[in-house]
């Protein structure tokens, strides 16, 4: 129901965002609503076929070098690396994000989600000494913090996200709370700072003071809206 849900909301935030004022007081779909409604059909099929996966064989114990969940965080970082440098990843509105594959594009942040999430629920089920700070606690974060560091520089709202789940599946391992202590500090700071440097993310931040400062920029979702 929460995937549903968010599915519908999805398409009609798109079908609500692509509207112009015509003077047709009767329902229609916009060309990018009927767009977003064939994404969610396709979305449905992979989710009712993923939804039939069995993924109890990832937990299995396996040497990490060889354990898939291990290469699916090796092959994510590689992409998230490789979508940065100029004439591979492809960059739109002055942001390197994607990555062709012919008939279509390949986000790599969106496959850092999904990573982070799967390497996080093996490692804290698998990992007995978890309660030690330097051999249990810290190497759970690097991979993490690498998928994090390599994501925020073109998105930081997705790697927000990153940390933001991790921290919630942290918490849920019942990993030690000094230990989360000792990060999440810090981890605010820089999370500040790549917030702060850029001149257009500070303006995002405070625009809702004075949204028709800048109506077809910063202030433009919140004028239409």
């Amino acid at each position: 129901l929460c995937v549903l849900a968010l599915l519908c909301l999805g398409a009609i935030m798109v079908q609500s965002a692509s509207m112009t004022v015509t003077g047709n007081e009767h329902w229609h779909w916009t060309s990018m609503g009927m767009k977003q409604l064939g994404f969610c059909l396709v979305a449905l099929v992979a989710y009712f076929a993923i939804g039939r996966f069995d993924y109890a064989p990832l937990g299995r114990p396996a040497a990490w070098y060889r354990h898939p969940v291990t290469w699916l965080v090796l092959v994510t970082l590689f992409l998230n690396l490789i979508v940065l440098v100029p004439h591979i990843g492809i960059e739109r509105n002055g942001a390197r994000r994607w990555l062709p594959l012919g008939f279509t594009q390949l986000q790599p942040s969106e496959l850092a989600k999904w990573a982070a999430v799967v390497f996080l629920a093996w490692w804290l089920t698998t990992r007995p000494n978890l309660g030690r700070f330097f051999t249990g606690f810290l190497p759970t974060l690097i991979p993490i913090a690498l998928l994090c560091l390599l994501v925020v520089i073109q998105d930081f709202g997705t790697a927000a996200l990153i940390a933001v789940a991790s921290l919630t599946m942290l918490l849920a391992g019942r990993v030690k709370l000094r230990h989360l202590l000792l990060i999440i500090p810090p981890a605010i700071a820089i999370g500040a700072w790549f917030r702060l440097h850029k001149s257009y993310r500070r303006t995002r931040m405070t625009a809702f003071l004075d949204p028709w400062a800048h109506p077809q920029r910063e202030g433009y979702h919140m004028i239409q809206s």
